[in-house]
Order: C-alpha cells, then sequence, then structure tokens
C-alpha cells in the first residue's frame, strides 16, 4: 500500500486566513476527509484566566493541587516562587504546570507565585496563591511517664491546658468524673482502654466533685508561637477525679486527660536538692504517719511502663505497680512518722526519672501513689562567653569589666593581674561572685595584665585583657592631706549653713529668703521632695512672658488648683505658636499651696527632660500675675480613660482576619469602627492633659492641623506591653533622680501622639475629695489601693513602694482600664489583708509573664521588689519576643518631637512557685529594637548624619511563675 503526502503552506498569514480547512482524499471507489481549525493571533500574548486561585486553604497532612489557568500564545514557560524564592520540584513539591505538594505541613504556609513568559515576546504574568495551612488543636503538656499526678488533700491546684492551632480553637471546655470508675484488668493487659467510665460532666457541674475557683483562657506567646493558655484553678483538692480539656477548630479537635489522684499519704523530698547535677549524691525521703500507714516501698518507673495510646485514659499508677521496679531503701524512724531512703550515689544520666513511693492505709487497705520526678542534670565545663577588652584610660577613672560564665556545676572565678591573684582593697571591688570587676580612681600601677579564670572540677578556663593607664602620676600624699582637711572643713561649715537656715525658717513662719534658694542639697542624701524648696530657679532661662500665653478651656481642676489648656506663642525660641498646658492656682489660694507649686516647678527643672515624663517648657513667676507652670499638653488624655473606652477594639495579636475577645468571649470578625473624637476625654475633669506640643505657624495659626486619632486604630497586646516598657523607662529616669513618684497610676500617665505615654503628677488639678481613688485614712485622703504596705502602715515613701505602685499600674493596664481591686472595700481589713499576702488575681489580658511581674512588684519585702531598671530589661524582652510574634524585626515608635536626653472582685494568695538609654544631645523620632534574643541592656546611638536610634542588647534570662489559692 502506498502512502501520499499533501502539503498545504500559507505564506504570509493574515487574520483572513483563520478557519477550518479540510483535507480529502478519494480513490475513486471512496474519498475520505479530515478537517483543523487555524486561529491567527495579531501578536503573541499570555494572560491568566479570571478563575485563577488566589487563596488556597487546607489542613496539615492535605495533598494540595493548584493548578495553572491561563490562555496564551504560544505556550508560555511557567515558573513557580515561594515567598520570592524559585521552587525546585522534588518529591514533596512539584511544580510545573500545575503546583502539587503532597503532604501539607505549616511550614508551606506563605504566599506562592507563578509567573507565565511568553517565549516569543519574552512578557511576563505573574499572580500570587497565599496557602494557608490550619492545623488541628494540639496539646502542649506532655504527661510524665507516670501519667498520673498526687495532690495533697486540701490544697488549691492550677491544671493548665496550652494549645496551639491555626485558626485559634473556636472554645477550650474542661469536663471530670470521677476517678474511681469501673477498672477492667484484663483490658489492661490487651492493651486497651482499662476504662469503663461515666459520660464526662462539664467543670461547672462540679456537685459530687471539687469546687473549681477559675476556669479561663489566655493569649501568650510560647516557643514563638501564639497559643491559648487554658487554666483551671481548683478550690481544694479533695476527690480524686480525671479532669479533660478539649479544644476544638474548624478543622480538628485536640485534647488532654489528667488523672488527678488526691492523696492524705506520703510526703517525697529530695535531699539535698530537687536537680543534681551527674556524680553528686542525692536522697529520695518518703515519709508518713506510721500510725495510719504501713507497707513504706519505693518503685520507679521503667521506660515501658504504663503505656498509652490516642483517645485512652491513663492507668493509674496503684494499681499496675507490677509494671514499676522495685527500689532498694532503707528505714528510719523519727517521732510518729516512719521515712523510707533511696540514696543514689553518684547520680548519673540514668538515674533521672519518676520515682514513686507505696504507702498502704491500715484500716481501709486503700492504696496511695506518691510521684516524683528526678532531674539530673549534666555536667558541663567551665565556658567564658565573649572576650575582654583591652582598654585605655585615664587616671582617676574608673574601669568596669564582666566576666560572663558558664558550666555545671557553676564554676568559681577568679581574677589576676600579671599573673597574681587580685584581692578586693582600696578602688577594687568585685561583685556578684567575682564575675564584675571595678576600679575606681585608677592609678597607674593599675597598669598591667588582667586574667579572669572560671575553674570548676571538670577544668578551667580563661580570657586576658592589658588595662594601660595614661597621664600623670598621683598626687603627692601631702596634697592628699590638704585635700581631705579642705573637705572636712567644707562639711563643717555646711552642717553650720543648714543649722542656721532651719532656725531662720523656723523664727520666720517656716520662710525662706531667697538668696538661699542656690544652696542645692546633694540628691544622695535625701530624696528630692525632702528639700526641693533649696533647689534654684533661673528667671532667665525659665521666666515665659505672661502677655504671650492665651488661655484656653479648663482641662482638670481640683479643691486650690487646675489645669488650663494655653496657646503659647514663641515658647520654643522661634515664630510657632504650641498648645501647651497651664499649671496654676485658683483664686484665694494660700501661701502654703503658692509654695507648693513653686517647689512642684524647681522639681521639674532639677529632674531635667525625659521622653517618657510630662516636661517643663517654661513659667510665669514675676509679681503682676498668678504663678504659671507651663508644661507639655498631650491631647489624648489619662490612659486610664483611653483603655476603657478602647475595650470593644480590643484584640492581642494583630493577624488578618483575626478574631478578638472581649472578656471571656469570643466575638466576630475585627471591623473598624466609625471614627471617635476626644474632646469628651481631654475635657475629663478626672486628669489634666499634658504632652507633646502641637505646632502651629504664625500664617495659619487658625488652621488646626491634621493629625493622627489614636482612636480609630485597634489596641493590641503588643501596646499593653509597649505603654508599660514606657512607665518603667520613665520611673527608671525619676529614680535615677532621687524623685519618688508617690501617687503612680494610669490616671497619672497620659498618651501622647504616636502612642508615646508620659508620667505626670497633676495633684494640684484633682479633687481628690472626691475622687472615688483616694480614701479617708485619718486626716488624710489617700489612693490605698495603689499604696504598698509600708506605706499604708508606716508612712514610708521610696522608691521600692513606687515599685510597688507600678504592679497595680499594670494590673490597670492589662485590665484594660479596670479599677484595682473589683468589688473589695477600701477598709482596715482591706488593709489588714494586704500586709498578710492576699494579692489581686490576674487581669483578664495578662500572660502568665506579666502577672508574675506583678507578682514580683508586690513582695512583702520592699528589698526582694525588682529595681526600675530590671523591669525595663524583663519588660523589653516580652516587648522584642511579642515583636518577633508579628513577624517584625524591629518595633517602631514614631516620636513626634525630639528631646534633650539630660536631661474580678477576688483576691488570691501566691504560694509555691509551679511552674535605654545613654545621655544624647538628640534624640531621633524613631526607636528601633534589634531583633536578637534576650535583653541584656539598652543603648542610644548616634549616626553621623545627627539622627539616633534606641538599640537594645539582648541576653538570657530566666523566669518565675506563682500558683495562688481563694481567700
Amino acid at each position: 500500500m502506498k502512502k501520499f503526502l499533501s502539503t498545504l503552506t500559507i505564506d504570509g498569514v493574515t487574520r483572513s486566513d483563520q478557519g477550518q480547512y479540510i483535507c480529502e482524499a478519494s480513490s475513486g471507489m471512496m474519498t475520505m476527509k479530515s478537517n483543523t481549525s487555524v486561529r491567527v493571533h495579531e501578536k503573541p500574548f499570555v494572560a491568566f484566566d479570571s478563575s485563577m486561585e488566589s487563596l488556597v486553604e487546607a489542613t496539615v497532612g492535605d495533598r494540595v493541587k493548584v493548578p495553572v489557568k491561563y490562555l496564551a500564545y504560544p505556550t508560555p514557560e511557567i515558573k513557580w516562587y515561594k515567598n520570592g524564592r524559585p521552587i525546585e520540584s522534588n518529591h514533596t513539591i512539584k511544580g510545573e504546570k500545575e503546583l502539587i505538594i503532597m503532604e501539607v505541613s505549616e511550614k508551606d504556609t506563605g504566599n506562592y507565585t507563578v509567573v507565565l513568559t511568553n517565549p516569543m515576546s519574552k512578557e511576563k504574568q505573574s499572580h500570587v496563591v497565599s496557602l494557608v495551612v490550619n492545623v488541628p488543636p494540639q496539646i502542649g503538656e506532655k504527661s510524665l511517664i507516670s501519667l498520673v499526678d498526687s495532690y495533697q488533700y486540701g490544697t488549691t491546684q492550677m491544671l493548665t491546658c496550652t494549645v496551639y492551632s491555626v485558626p485559634p480553637p473556636h472554645h477550650i471546655r474542661w469536663y471530670w468524673q470521677l476517678e474511681e470508675c469501673a477498672y477492667k484488668p484484663a483490658q489492661a493487659v490487651l492493651m486497651t482502654n482499662p476504662y469503663t467510665c461515666k459520660e464526662w460532666r462539664n467543670v461547672d457541674d462540679f456537685q459530687g466533685g471539687n469546687k473549681i475557683e477559675v476556669n479561663k483562657n489566655q493569649f501568650a506567646i510560647i516557643e514563638g508561637k501564639n497559643k491559648t493558655v487554658s487554666t483551671l484553678v481548683i478550690q481544694a483538692a479533695n476527690v480524686s477525679a480525671l479532669y479533660k480539656c478539649e479544644a476544638i477548630n474548624k478543622v480538628g479537635r485536640g485534647e488532654r486527660v489528667i488523672s488527678f489522684h488526691v492523696t492524705r499519704g506520703p510526703k517525697i523530698t529530695l535531699q539535698p536538692h530537687s536537680q543534681p547535677t551527674e556524680q553528686e549524691s542525692v536522697s529520695l525521703w518518703c515519709s508518713a504517719d506510721r500510725t495510719m500507714f504501713e507497707d513504706l516501698t519505693w518503685y520507679k518507673f521503667s521506660p515501658q511502663a504504663l503505656p498509652i495510646r490516642s483517645g485512652e485514659l491513663p492507668t493509674p499508677v496503684c494499681k499496675n505497680l507490677d509494671a514499676l521496679w522495685k527500689m532498694n531503701s532503707t528505714k528510719i524512724s523519727n517521732g510518729t512518722s516512719d521515712i523510707l531512703i533511696v540514696e543514689l550515689q553518684n547520680a548519673s544520666l540514668q538515674d533521672q526519672g519518676d520515682y514513686v513511693c507505696f504507702a498502704q492505709d491500715r484500716k481501709t487497705k486503700k492504696k496511695h501513689c506518691v510521684v516524683r520526678q528526678l532531674t539530673v542534670l549534666e555536667r558541663v565545663a567551665p565556658m567564658i562567653t565573649g572576650n575582654l577588652e583591652n582598654q585605655t584610660t585615664s587616671i582617676g577613672e574608673t574601669i568596669e569589666v564582666s566576666c560572663t560564665t558558664s558550666g555545671n556545676p557553676a564554676p568559681q572565678v577568679t581574677w589576676f593581674k600579671d599573673n597574681e591573684t587580685l584581692v578586693e582593697d582600696s578602688g577594687i571591688v568585685l561583685k556578684d561572685g567575682n564575675r564584675n570587676l571595678t576600679i575606681r580612681r585608677v592609678r597607674k600601677e593599675d597598669e598591667g595584665l588582667y586574667t579572669c579564670q572560671a575553674c570548676s572540677v571538670l577544668g578551667c578556663a580563661k580570657v586576658e585583657a592589658f588595662f594601660i593607664v595614661e597621664g600623670a602620676q598621683e598626687k603627692t600624699n601631702l596634697e592628699v592631706i590638704i585635700l581631705v582637711g579642705t573637705a572636712v572643713i567644707a562639711m563643717f561649715f555646711w552642717l553650720l549653713l543648714v543649722i542656721v537656715l532651719r532656725t531662720v525658717k523656723r523664727a520666720n513662719g517656716g520662710e525662706l529668703k531667697t538668696g538661699y534658694l542656690s544652696i542645692v542639697m546633694d540628691p544622695d542624701e535625701l530624696p528630692l521632695d525632702e528639700h526641693c524648696e533649696r533647689l534654684p530657679y533661673d528667671a532667665s532661662k525659665w521666666e515665659f512672658p505672661r502677655d504671650r500665653l492665651k488661655l484656653g478651656k479648663p482641662l482638670g481642676r481640683g479643691a486650690f488648683g487646675q489645669v488650663i489648656e494655653a496657646d503659647a506663642f514663641g515658647i520654643d525660641k522661634t515664630a510657632t505658636c504650641r498648645t501647651v498646658a497651664v499649671k496654676m492656682l485658683k483664686e484665694g489660694a494660700t501661701h502654703s499651696e503658692h509654695r507648693a507649686l513653686m517647689s512642684e516647678l524647681k522639681i521639674l527643672i532639677h529632674i531635667g527632660h525625659h521622653l517618657n515624663v510630662v516636661n517643663l517648657l517654661g513659667a510665669c513667676t514675676k509679681p503682676g500675675g498668678p504663678l504659671m507652670v507651663i508644661v507639655e499638653f498631650c491631647k489624648f488624655g489619662n490612659l486610664s480613660t483611653y483603655l476603657r473606652n478602647k475595650r470593644n477594639e480590643f484584640v492581642p495579636y494583630k493577624t488578618k482576619g483575626a478574631r478578638f475577645r472581649q472578656g471571656k468571649e469570643y466575638v466576630g470578625e475585627i471591623t473598624m469602627d466609625p471614627k471617635r473624637r476626644l474632646d469628651s476625654i481631654t475635657s475629663s475633669q478626672s486628669s489634666a492633659s499634658s504632652g507633646f506640643v502641637e505646632e502651629k505657624s504664625l500664617s495659619d495659626v487658625e488652621e488646626e492641623e491634621v493629625s493622627e486619632d489614636l482612636y480609630k486604630n485597634f489596641l493590641t497586646l503588643e501596646h499593653l506591653i509597649c505603654y508599660s516598657f514606657q512607665v518603667a523607662k520613665g520611673m527608671e529616669f525619676l529614680a535615677s533622680r532621687k524623685c519618688i513618684h508617690r501617687d503612680l497610676a494610669a490616671r497619672n500617665i497620659l498618651l501622647s501622639e504616636k502612642n508615646v505615654v508620659k508620667i505626670c503628677d497633676f495633684g494640684l488639678a484633682r479633687d481628690i475629695y472626691k475622687d472615688p481613688d483616694y480614701v479617708r485614712k485619718g486626716d488624710a485622703r489617700l489612693p490605698l489601693k495603689w499604696m504598698a504596705p509600708e506605706t499604708i502602715f508606716d508612712r514610708v515613701y521610696t522608691i521600692q513602694s513606687d515599685v510597688w505602685s507600678f504592679g497595680v499600674l499594670l494590673w490597670e493596664i492589662f485590665s484594660l482600664g479596670a479599677s484595682p481591686y473589683p468589688g473589695v472595700k477600701i477598709d482596715e481589713e482591706f488593709c489588714r489583708r494586704l500586709k498578710e499576702g492576699t494579692r489581686m488575681r490576674a487581669p483578664d489580658y495578662a500572660t502568665p509573664e506579666i502577672y508574675q511581674t506583678m507578682l514580683d512588684c508586690w513582695h512583702g519585702e520592699p528589698n526582694q521588689r525588682p529595681t526600675f531598671s530590671e523591669l525595663v530589661e524583663h519588660l523589653g524582652n516580652l516587648l522584642q519576643a511579642n515583636a518577633q510574634q508579628d513577624g517584625k524585626d524591629y518595633i517602631v515608635l514614631p516620636i513626634s518631637e525630639t528631646l534633650s536626653m539630660e536631661e474580678d472582685s477576688g483576691l488570691s494568695l501566691p504560694t509555691s512557685p509551679v511552674s535605654c538609654m545613654e545621655e544624647e544631645e538628640v534624640c531621633d523620632p524613631k526607636f528601633h529594637y534589634d531583633n536578637t534574643a534576650g535583653i541584656r541592656y539598652c543603648i542610644w546611638s548616634t549616626s553621623p548624619g545627627g539622627r539616633g536610634h534606641f538599640k537594645v542588647i539582648w541576653g538570657g534570662g530566666g523566669r518565675k511563675a506563682a500558683s495562688h489559692f481563694h481567700i
């Protein structure tokens, strides 16, 4: 058979040549036809089909397929990218004409871009597909190998479930049932669920069980992820039970079953401590009353003991002792108690695990088991992190160096100078276990080679640095004697002058002559406000003409003082008009009230300028008019009112399509409310406003500047931590100036532009006789809710009492402006309970870390409370962690003006644990927090162009936690 080929060629094809072409072949006896269509395009093109998907949702483990839909001629080249990086086909992801992910995981979440390239015209088209991978709820807590926890009878206990899911769980619910349900050993042997139990009951129905005190959910950043922590507080452990927390979101559910075994039985202690290091000896002591218990025995879990499968309930320890290893032990008696001791000599990592002390009730024969987990720490040789740096200094200056060490056991640190041991002496100070070396009043003989050596039983590590001392030799001994003698004589005359001044003051009814105002007492000797009358006032620097001050509406009124909004023309030495706040007395004010306002003016001058403090701008003190103190103006009012008005717009984290919570309930999708104005806030009678200056040029003084409105934005957890951090920074500055605030509360924190908060104290502008926050105690009205116990009982005001008030301020912030101690009558009984250790529960929006910070601030011993510098470091850590959760590399806090840097009803009782700047002349309008790990210290640095940034250096840090029970 012969084959024939016929070809049709069309040269110079045009649009008229498109259509259907038929090829017909005939042999005379039969005819065959074949047709084809020809479409002619004017030019090459490429475009995506409108039906191409832009959002794809999947669940972890699914197979995801995203086809590419397009119109093009000729066939384009297809290339896939993820987050800007090309995707190469592999066994997991295949991408060509369609994107296929075989088993999608959470790390596959992201934006996928498909790029089409026309091979003729090289035209490119791109389309972005967002892949959201949903994760069913996962419970974070891992049960101990024992799978059961024993709790002492009558104690308050806290159970937690830490849930991670995408999206967050719709709800987390707790259920319970009695532990004593039918037990079938045969099923346990067959490795199936050995329980036949009744239906689970909601914890709200606790009849016949343990009374529930608190059941709440909180958001927390754990291991870099946004998780929900559900907490169940059992008021008193009276009944053994099983508790189950169940979390559900739209793609699945997760649950955790906790065996809550209540015992009046034996107690376990570890000697000498609970976490020994390898090769140390440790003793496990189990004690029980021998009049009640018998057969004390020690057991240890084997790695295969008590296996559990998904969905099964835990097997009680005391019902499966055959699966445990029996331990050799020694028995001793102490009074009416028997003590069973297991000695672990030269403990190793193999010794760590769960140990069970068994005892049997002599009368009822009921079995009691108590479980204790032993952790053995691995031995680590000494290490010194970082190197010492060679230094050059001048005679009389101070050298400070640190030698940071690590290792287990903790190494001993020794300093050497020129290979000879360095000991503390005059001018040589060693602190923090010899880790910090300070050389004061450096002398020429201090020059040399310094070595830091850290040693333990595992060896030594050392670092070295050479210190060079420049300058002339020290003065002779005679010169030193002359200087000391001169200082002693000067001190004698200074004391004599103080005595004379006090005598004059008494003789003149407490009035001081103007000439004596130039005497400034040493702020290291007394708190600032105890000698403010002797502070100077430089009229040439601070006096401002009254005729250039245009008074406006009142911002706040009190019993004898008021604050008024005003326009000040040229107060910044330029032809501008600024809105300011003016503090002044009411008509008929007494001489002592006038002197109090003058003292406040001098304090503001002495303190100097700081970003987070309401700063002084000027004053009008000359005769012929009222005394006026001009300070910055804050347009958004006080923080307490602002937070209360933002409660319906609070969302913990800024995420797309996020759902937010009000109180304990979840509310629908976030929508932007209509814009609200702040007129009612800035005119509030509860607090005066004062903050950053608004500027208007003289050419358009009448034209209002359009500024941001904080009320149109949502309030997030990051904002709350940021406000707390800024207040801590401001208080750190005030403390460094020996200034005690005495009334630190959200009503005395003002909010300015760009979310900057400022500390103020408008005592003159608040009528404390009408303010419910001020309670009468004796003849005075005091803010008792914010006061430390030593202040209430002993009238002692210190920086440490300000730290207590800061803890209450944190409670206000994280309750969104609620009044502290809600529902509690503030009387003598309240003061007594406060002194005995009663504390507020965590507010609704506080993370565990924030609540622990509050408890630290409320320590009964003032010296055990953190300093404001430590609070700045800790809150900076939390702020950074929150920023990393939001995917930020740094936090930007714009500042509207450069500044001189010189200048529920319920109480609970904490029980045992369970669980910036350097001074620069000009600061930049933005803070930048470097994205590293764990704040160590903060500095300001300035670029060559004169702009500065706030840099946070990070390092490690420990955390505490506390459980509490209801009073």
